[in-house]
């Protein structure tokens, strides 16, 4: 039996439900905009900048071949960094917009990706193949104005081929390691790790 948590989970971050076989754990949208916010805005400049420079330097580019070589040389150059912010805009915009339904019991654990509520991603491991649920700090989702990381939660099988996330978004140590143990009490004992050697 999984007692009542002690302090409760923040409902904006994780969201926690009892069933009668364990539990389902709801990772939210807009669980950290004070990360993706930032990223959003130095995507669009990454972006918007060299599209400023296109525009200005393409009427000089098309009136001779000598710019029009040089437009090309100077485009090839910029071109990444335009790509580069388009991407950090998509991963901010997939940030605040996805959420992760966990479900955990005796039999292992299924995830259900979930974007704009609709599942663009369902993954089942059993309970047997689960040997560890490991904390990361997700570089990415850090935000500049706390001091306290953002942890993901990992489940791995023993030859650490698998790699299922069953937690994000937590900030700071204390709520990872109440999430942590809950799942760990859903799941039951974990059995002593036995990689194998090369």
């Amino acid at each position: 039996m999984i007692e009542p948590l002690d302090p409760p989970l923040p409902g904006r971050i994780v969201r926690l439900r009892r069933t009668e076989t364990g539990i389902e754990l709801y990772y939210p949208p807009l669980g950290l905009p004070s990360v993706a916010l930032p990223l959003a805005v130095f995507g669009a400049i990454a972006f918007a900048l060299p599209l400023a420079g296109a525009v200005a330097l393409f009427p000089a580019a098309i009136a001779t071949a000598h710019g029009l070589l040089t437009g090309v040389l100077v485009g090839a150059f910029v071109a990444p960094f335009a790509l580069f912010g388009l991407v950090l805009v998509a991963q901010a915009l997939f940030m605040v917009t996805s959420a992760l339904h966990v479900i955990v019991d005796a039999g292992g654990i299924e995830t259900r990706r979930i974007l704009f509520g609709v599942i663009v991603r369902r993954r089942q491991v059993p309970r047997e193949r689960i040997a560890s649920i490991e904390s990361s700090i997700a570089a990415r989702h850090q935000s500049l104005v706390s001091s306290q990381p953002v942890y993901h939660l990992i489940a791995y099988d023993e030859d650490r081929r698998t790699r299922l996330v069953v937690g994000e978004s937590l900030r700071g140590e204390a709520l990872m390691e109440q999430v942590k143990s809950t799942i760990e009490s859903a799941l039951g004992p974990l059995p002593p790790l036995t990689r194998r050697t090369a």
